[in-house]
This record gives structure tokens, sequence and C-alpha cells, in this order.
């Protein structure tokens, strides 16, 4: 019971911070996510080709 409620406070708190400085992917559309994913994506391929070599 004791962890449920402290978990619960904790979910309160990241709510909280979260509506005081939303992610910028809210403020973005369903296009503009996939393509920063996939620039994403490929900058961190880029990186384990790199470690590689």
């Amino acid at each position: 019971m004791k962890n449920l409620k402290k978990a619960k406070k904790h979910l309160k708190k990241i709510r909280e911070i979260i509506a005081l400085n939303p992610p910028p992917i809210y403020k973005m559309s369903k296009d503009e996510i996939i393509k920063k994913l996939r620039e994403t994506r490929e900058q961190i391929w880029e990186e384990k080709v790199a470690l590689r070599h």
C-alpha cells in the first residue's frame, strides 16, 4: 500500500513537471515526428557503425 501511494505521488509530480514544460514532440505534427524519428535513427546507426570501425 505504501509503495502504491508513493508511486501515485511520483506520477503526479512527473505530470506537473511535464505540464509546465511540455516536450517539443507535443507541438509537432505527425509528419514532423516521423521525420525527426528517422533523423534520430540515422544518427544512432552512424554512431554504431563508427564504433565498429
